[in-house]
């Protein structure tokens, strides 16, 4: 435990040139691989040498991600950085997670929404009404205005948004019927950006670089990431939103600090962002969901 302080307190001391940086996270990035063996089953734990090691793990992951948050640019920041972040603290679960925060289920394998079934349905007069449980303090707004969307508290609606602090920031992808999960735990989960980004995945949408044109927009870096794939996906024939809340940022899955994806002819370009949806964002919500067959009311 001292250690973990002291080598937390060090990061701010540490030169500010990037092989220095680099090599430092490389050799924390490594304790935290051999602390992902350390998976928080507290009912299996019997011994107090167990808990310290538990603690020891939990604490090198704090270590991991403040040298992370200590040295990425804040405008650099995104809210799948946040979210990962959220999920990392939470250990190893029984949750079956694709892309860091897209839950699994048993009903629907598919990793994209296709189907008319995959979306909310729509009232009459034109919104689409998503009950939810939990409280508004979910920042709901930024998907509701100029959209279509309308969240409202749940009562007698069968199909709803369950909203706990559960474990973590994910949801399934797209509508499943009956209580749906999404999961949002403070802190880290309950920013505009972070919530409006669970919420879109409810919606029925992937993450941006996930599109199936994704390769005309951005290269992705394998040599520096664990993992990122690509999927057939409906694009609504709209253009590649750099700026989307969904999009990951440039050091998303960096196994060495190095970017892993960037942008095609813009190297310097941002990728994602952490406040709310961006403007296509909203154009695609829009589209999906054909808000504008309606909405007088649209905000």
């Amino acid at each position: 435990m001292l250690y973990a302080w002291f080598v937390s307190l060090s990061l701010k001391n540490i030169p500010g040139t990037n092989s220095s940086k680099k090599r430092f996270q490389r050799e924390l990035s490594g304790l935290s691989n051999v602390c992902n063996q350390c998976t928080f089953h507290m009912n299996k734990v019997t011994t107090f040498k167990h808990y310290m090691n538990i603690w020891a793990c939990v604490c090198v992951k704090l270590i991991v991600f403040t040298f992370i948050e200590e040295f990425m640019p804040q405008n650099e920041m995104t809210a799948m950085d946040k979210i990962m972040r959220a999920n990392e603290y939470q250990g190893k679960n029984s949750l079956n997670v694709l892309e860091g925060d897209i839950a699994v289920s048993n009903k629907r394998g598919s990793r994209s929404c296709f189907a008319r079934s995959c979306l909310w349905p729509k009232s009459v007069d034109g919104n689409v009404y998503i009950a939810y449980t939990l409280s508004p303090e979910y920042r709901m707004e930024a998907i509701e205005n100029g959209t279509c969307i309308r969240f409202v508290p749940q009562t007698h609606q069968n199909d709803y948004l369950d909203i706990q602090p559960k474990s973590g920031c994910w949801s399934y992808l797209g509508f499943h019927g009956g209580p749906q999960i999404v999961s949002l735990q403070a802190p880290e989960c309950v920013t505009t950006g972070v919530t409006s980004h669970e919420l879109m995945h409810a919606l029925g949408f992937v993450h941006e670089q996930s599109r199936a044109d994704r390769d005309k927009y951005v290269t992705i870096l394998w040599e520096h990431v664990q993992k990122f794939e690509k999927y057939k996906t409906n694009n609504l024939d709209t253009p590649y939103d750099y700026a989307s809340i969904m999009h990951f940022g440039k050091y998303a899955y960096s196994e060495d600090g190095d970017p892993t994806i960037i942008a095609k002819g813009n190297l310097g370009a941002q990728l994602g962002q952490r406040f709310a949806p961006s403007e296509l964002d909203k154009f695609k919500i829009n589209k999906l969901y054909k808000c504008g067959e309606c909405c007088s009311n649209m905000q």
